[in-house]
């Protein structure tokens, strides 16, 4: 039942910055490998992609959001997770 919410749903991947994406048992989840999200690592990809994140997130919850003060919380995120 997991399998048919999740291929229904909007979801948006995040994986950790070791995760191996050749790991056959990734390729027979149910989530779309095709899509990709972000990886937590301290680059332009990680960063636009938690950017789109948030846009949802805020869409969704109809949410305001400081950007200068999400954007200093997001760059200190990233260089945590060097």
């Amino acid at each position: 039942m997991g399998a048919a919410w999740v291929s229904q749903s909007d979801y948006t991947n995040i994986y950790t910055p070791d995760f191996a994406f050749g790991n056959p048992k990734y390729h027979e989840c149910a989530v779309d490998t095709r899509k990709m999200g972000a990886v937590l690592k301290n680059d332009a990809h990680c960063k636009a992609s938690m950017v789109k994140l948030k846009n949802k997130i805020t869409k969704l919850f109809n949410l305001n959001v400081d950007e200068q003060t999400w954007m200093y919380l997001l760059d200190n995120f990233l260089n945590e997770i060097k």
